[in-house]
C-alpha cells in the first residue's frame, strides 16, 4: 500500500509541475449509509465511516483531476415488518402483538480498498470559500468477505433468519461517484471541507438469503403455513452515501483566478 501512495504522489507531483497551477494532497473521512435493495421495506444501515487520502492537481480555468486511495467496511442491515398478510394479520392481533418487527444489528459483509478517478470544477463563492463538484468512477477491492455463515433474529414465535452468501466474483466492484463540497482555505494553504457523496454501485457483488418464520403456525387455528412462509434472495450493489469532513494542504504554483 505505501509502494502504491508513493506512486500516485509521484505522478501527481508530475502532472502539477507540468501542467497543474497547484497539488493537493488530502485525508477525508466520515458517516456511511449503505444503501441496500429493497426486501419488505426499503432499509440503510449506518456503519463504519471511510477513510481515505485524497491527491488532487487544478488546472487552468478551475478544472481538476483527483484520485487517491481509501478503505471501508460495508455493512447490511435487515428489517422485516409483518403487516401484509390477512390471516398473519389476524394471528398477530389475537396475539397482541401487530404491528411486528424483526430486525438484524449491522453486519459487516466484506471489506473494500478504493482507487477513485474524478474530474471536477471549483466555484468561487469568496476569496476563501469555493464550491466544488466532481464525479467519476470507483474501482473498489472487495476482500475478507462473510460467506457460509448467519444471524438469526428470535422474538417468540417468529423468526428473521440471515445467511450470507458471499461475494461475486470477480471480487471487484466498479462504482458510479459524484460529490459536493464545501471548502474553506486558511491563510497557510490549508484547506477544511464538509461534502455529501453518493457512490451508486453497477453491479450485484454480494448476494444473502432472508427468510421469514413462524416456529407456531402448525399450532395456529388462523395461521397453517410452512413454517418458513416467506423466503427472498437480498443482493446489493454496494452501493453508498457519505458525509464527512475533509483536511488537507495546497502547493500553489501560482495564485488561482477569482
Amino acid at each position: 500500500m505505501k509502494k502504491i501512495i508513493i506512486a500516485l504522489t509521484t505522478v501527481f507531483c508530475v502532472n502539477s509541475s507540468i501542467f497543474a497551477q497547484d497539488f493537493y494532497v488530502g485525508l477525508k473521512t466520515g458517516l456511511k449509509v449503505e444503501k441496500h435493495s429493497k426486501f419488505f421495506t426499503k432499509y440503510n444501515s449506518v456503519s463504519a465511516p471511510a477513510l481515505q487520502m485524497v491527491f488532487r492537481t487544478t488546472f487552468p480555468k478551475k478544472w481538476e483531476i483527483e484520485t487517491g486511495l481509501g478503505w471501508y467496511n460495508y455493512s447490511q442491515k435487515v428489517k422485516a415488518k409483518i403487516d401484509s398478510d390477512i390471516a398473519f394479520f389476524l394471528f398477530a392481533i389475537l396475539n397482541g402483538d401487530f404491528p411486528y418487527t424483526l430486525s438484524t444489528s449491522n453486519e459487516p459483509i466484506y471489506g473494500c480498498v478504493f482507487l477513485p478517478l474524478k474530474a471536477g470544477y471549483r466555484f468561487t463563492l469568496s476569496p476563501k470559500l469555493h464550491l466544488r463538484l466532481n464525479t467519476g468512477l470507483q474501482l473498489g477491492l472487495l476482500y475478507n468477505a462473510r460467506s457460509t455463515s448467519s444471524t438469526l433474529v428470535e422474538s417468540d414465535p417468529f423468526e428473521l433468519y440471515v445467511i450470507y452468501r458471499g461475494v461475486e466474483k470477480p471480487y471487484l466492484n466498479l462504482l458510479f461517484s459524484n460529490a459536493v463540497s464545501l471548502q474553506y482555505t486558511t491563510k497557510f494553504n490549508m484547506y477544511i471541507s464538509i461534502f455529501a457523496s453518493y457512490h451508486a454501485g453497477l453491479f450485484d457483488v454480494y448476494q444473502s438469503e432472508v427468510y421469514l418464520a413462524n416456529r407456531k403456525s402448525s399450532e395456529s387455528f388462523f395461521y397453517g403455513g410452512e413454517d418458513f412462509y416467506i423466503a427472498a434472495p437480498l443482493t446489493t450493489k454496494g452501493s453508498y452515501f457519505e458525509f464527512g469532513i475533509e483536511l488537507g494542504y495546497t502547493w500553489k504554483k501560482k495564485a488561482i483566478d477569482k
